[in-house]
Protein backbone atom coordinates (compact mmCIF):
# COMPACT_ATOMS: atom_id res chain seq x y z
CA UNK A 1 0.00 0.00 0.00
CA UNK A 2 3.15 2.56 0.81
CA UNK A 3 4.56 1.76 -2.47
CA UNK A 4 1.21 3.09 -4.05
CA UNK A 5 0.49 5.94 -1.83
CA UNK A 6 4.58 6.88 -2.89
CA UNK A 7 3.30 6.36 -6.55
CA UNK A 8 0.22 8.64 -6.46
CA UNK A 9 2.29 11.22 -4.51
CA UNK A 10 5.07 11.00 -7.37
CA UNK A 11 2.40 11.62 -10.21
CA UNK A 12 0.94 14.16 -8.45
CA UNK A 13 4.22 16.06 -7.81
CA UNK A 14 4.79 15.39 -11.67
CA UNK A 15 1.55 16.45 -12.60
CA UNK A 16 1.82 19.81 -10.12
CA UNK A 17 3.47 22.03 -12.56
CA UNK A 18 1.58 21.06 -15.62
CA UNK A 19 -1.51 21.86 -13.47
CA UNK A 20 0.07 25.13 -11.68
CA UNK A 21 0.88 26.72 -14.99
CA UNK A 22 -2.96 28.46 -16.37
CA UNK A 23 -4.61 31.81 -15.71
CA UNK A 24 -8.48 33.45 -16.22
CA UNK A 25 -9.33 33.70 -20.33
CA UNK A 26 -12.40 35.40 -19.30
CA UNK A 27 -10.58 39.17 -18.36
CA UNK A 28 -8.06 38.87 -21.44
CA UNK A 29 -9.04 36.40 -24.27
CA UNK A 30 -6.19 37.39 -26.07
CA UNK A 31 -3.09 37.53 -23.84
CA UNK A 32 0.44 38.02 -25.39
CA UNK A 33 3.52 36.19 -24.11
CA UNK A 34 5.78 38.32 -22.88
CA UNK A 35 9.28 38.87 -23.04
CA UNK A 36 10.83 35.75 -22.62
CA UNK A 37 14.28 35.97 -23.21
CA UNK A 38 14.98 38.94 -20.71
CA UNK A 39 14.71 37.87 -16.86
CA UNK A 40 13.90 41.02 -15.07
CA UNK A 41 14.10 41.92 -11.09
CA UNK A 42 11.60 40.99 -9.04
CA UNK A 43 10.23 43.77 -6.83
CA UNK A 44 6.94 41.89 -6.59
CA UNK A 45 5.34 40.75 -3.13
CA UNK A 46 4.20 37.25 -1.85
CA UNK A 47 0.76 38.89 -1.97
CA UNK A 48 1.07 39.99 -5.28
CA UNK A 49 2.31 37.02 -6.72
CA UNK A 50 -0.30 34.98 -4.91
CA UNK A 51 -3.17 37.03 -6.30
CA UNK A 52 -1.38 36.27 -9.48
CA UNK A 53 -1.48 32.80 -9.61
CA UNK A 54 -4.49 32.12 -8.31
CA UNK A 55 -6.47 32.51 -11.64
CA UNK A 56 -3.49 29.59 -12.96
CA UNK A 57 -4.72 27.20 -10.01
CA UNK A 58 -8.58 28.26 -10.39
CA UNK A 59 -8.19 27.69 -14.27
CA UNK A 60 -6.39 24.35 -13.66
CA UNK A 61 -9.07 22.84 -11.62
CA UNK A 62 -11.79 23.90 -14.00
CA UNK A 63 -9.66 22.31 -16.88
CA UNK A 64 -7.89 18.98 -15.35
CA UNK A 65 -10.26 16.08 -15.68
CA UNK A 66 -9.48 15.05 -11.70
CA UNK A 67 -11.94 12.43 -11.88
CA UNK A 68 -10.27 10.87 -14.59
CA UNK A 69 -6.50 11.46 -12.67
CA UNK A 70 -7.92 10.02 -9.89
CA UNK A 71 -8.74 7.17 -11.67
CA UNK A 72 -5.05 6.52 -12.57
CA UNK A 73 -3.77 6.27 -8.86
CA UNK A 74 -5.32 2.90 -8.32
CA UNK A 75 -4.63 1.19 -11.83
CA UNK A 76 -1.44 -0.29 -9.93
CA UNK A 77 -3.73 -2.48 -7.64
CA UNK A 78 -4.99 -4.51 -10.67
CA UNK A 79 -1.32 -5.32 -11.98
CA UNK A 80 -0.79 -6.11 -8.65
CA UNK A 81 -3.69 -8.04 -8.19
CA UNK A 82 -3.06 -9.73 -11.71
CA UNK A 83 0.70 -10.67 -10.42
CA UNK A 84 -0.76 -12.21 -7.43
CA UNK A 85 -3.02 -14.48 -9.25
CA UNK A 86 -6.37 -12.70 -8.83
CA UNK A 87 -7.34 -10.45 -11.64
CA UNK A 88 -9.96 -8.11 -10.46
CA UNK A 89 -13.21 -7.99 -12.23
CA UNK A 90 -15.16 -5.28 -13.72
CA UNK A 91 -16.69 -4.99 -10.41
CA UNK A 92 -14.30 -4.98 -8.37
CA UNK A 93 -12.68 -1.82 -10.60
CA UNK A 94 -15.44 0.14 -10.39
CA UNK A 95 -15.54 -0.04 -6.44
CA UNK A 96 -12.00 0.96 -6.28
CA UNK A 97 -12.25 3.49 -8.75
CA UNK A 98 -15.79 4.48 -6.56
CA UNK A 99 -13.38 4.86 -3.33
CA UNK A 100 -11.06 6.32 -4.69
CA UNK A 101 -13.13 8.96 -5.93
CA UNK A 102 -14.74 9.72 -2.75
CA UNK A 103 -11.29 9.46 -1.14
CA UNK A 104 -9.16 12.05 -3.35
CA UNK A 105 -11.66 14.05 -5.56
CA UNK A 106 -11.93 16.97 -3.08
CA UNK A 107 -8.75 17.21 -1.63
CA UNK A 108 -6.98 16.99 -4.77
CA UNK A 109 -9.03 19.94 -5.55
CA UNK A 110 -8.57 21.61 -2.59
CA UNK A 111 -4.86 21.06 -3.07
CA UNK A 112 -5.06 22.53 -6.57
CA UNK A 113 -6.75 25.25 -5.49
CA UNK A 114 -4.58 26.17 -3.02
CA UNK A 115 -1.57 25.48 -5.98
CA UNK A 116 -1.36 29.46 -5.85
CA UNK A 117 0.78 29.78 -2.63
CA UNK A 118 2.75 27.36 -3.92
CA UNK A 119 3.90 28.97 -7.15
CA UNK A 120 4.07 32.32 -5.25
CA UNK A 121 6.73 31.17 -3.54
CA UNK A 122 8.65 28.75 -6.21
CA UNK A 123 8.02 31.58 -9.15
CA UNK A 124 8.83 35.59 -9.95
CA UNK A 125 5.64 37.65 -11.16
CA UNK A 126 7.06 37.71 -14.40
CA UNK A 127 7.40 33.94 -14.44
CA UNK A 128 3.48 33.65 -13.35
CA UNK A 129 2.70 36.10 -16.15
CA UNK A 130 4.43 33.64 -18.67
CA UNK A 131 2.67 30.94 -17.42
CA UNK A 132 -0.78 32.62 -17.37
CA UNK A 133 0.01 33.80 -20.53
CA UNK A 134 0.59 30.37 -21.79
CA UNK A 135 -1.77 28.41 -20.01
CA UNK A 136 -4.68 30.72 -21.35
CA UNK A 137 -3.56 30.55 -24.79
CA UNK A 138 -5.72 27.87 -27.39
CA UNK A 139 -2.44 25.87 -27.22
CA UNK A 140 -1.77 25.97 -23.38
CA UNK A 141 -5.35 25.16 -22.76
CA UNK A 142 -5.29 22.36 -24.71
CA UNK A 143 -1.98 21.02 -22.81
CA UNK A 144 -3.63 21.41 -19.53
CA UNK A 145 -6.72 19.10 -20.50
CA UNK A 146 -4.20 16.69 -22.17
CA UNK A 147 -2.15 16.00 -18.78
CA UNK A 148 -4.12 13.50 -17.38
CA UNK A 149 -3.81 11.45 -20.43
CA UNK A 150 0.16 11.95 -19.82
CA UNK A 151 -0.46 10.55 -16.66
CA UNK A 152 -2.29 7.93 -17.45
CA UNK A 153 0.10 7.02 -19.88
CA UNK A 154 3.67 7.43 -17.76
CA UNK A 155 1.83 5.68 -14.53
CA UNK A 156 2.65 2.05 -15.07
CA UNK A 157 6.21 2.81 -15.96
CA UNK A 158 6.47 4.93 -13.10
CA UNK A 159 5.06 2.43 -10.38
CA UNK A 160 6.95 -0.22 -11.65
CA UNK A 161 10.21 1.71 -11.33
CA UNK A 162 9.05 2.39 -7.82
CA UNK A 163 8.36 -1.29 -7.23
CA UNK A 164 11.51 -2.01 -8.73
CA UNK A 165 13.91 0.43 -7.18
CA UNK A 166 12.33 0.66 -3.38
CA UNK A 167 13.37 -2.84 -2.36
CA UNK A 168 16.92 -1.78 -3.07
CA UNK A 169 17.19 1.67 -1.57
CA UNK A 170 14.84 1.06 1.36
CA UNK A 171 18.13 -0.32 3.82
CA UNK A 172 19.73 2.72 2.70
CA UNK A 173 16.48 5.19 3.62
CA UNK A 174 16.30 3.24 6.68
CA UNK A 175 19.64 4.10 7.48
CA UNK A 176 19.53 7.54 7.11
CA UNK A 177 16.70 7.73 9.22
CA UNK A 178 17.22 5.54 11.94
CA UNK A 179 21.01 5.63 11.84
CA UNK A 180 21.48 4.13 15.27
CA UNK A 181 19.65 1.20 14.24
CA UNK A 182 22.30 -0.58 11.72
Amino acid sequence: MSRSLMTAALMIALATPALAQTADTTSSPNVTMPDLQTITPDTSTYEQREVAAKPYAELAVKEMNIPKMVSTMWQPFVGLAAKKGHPLDDKQKAALDALYQKTFDGPMRDAMLNENQVIAKAFTMQEIQAMNAFYTSPIGRSILTKMPQVMTAIQPEISAMVQKTMPKIMPEIKAIIDPKKK
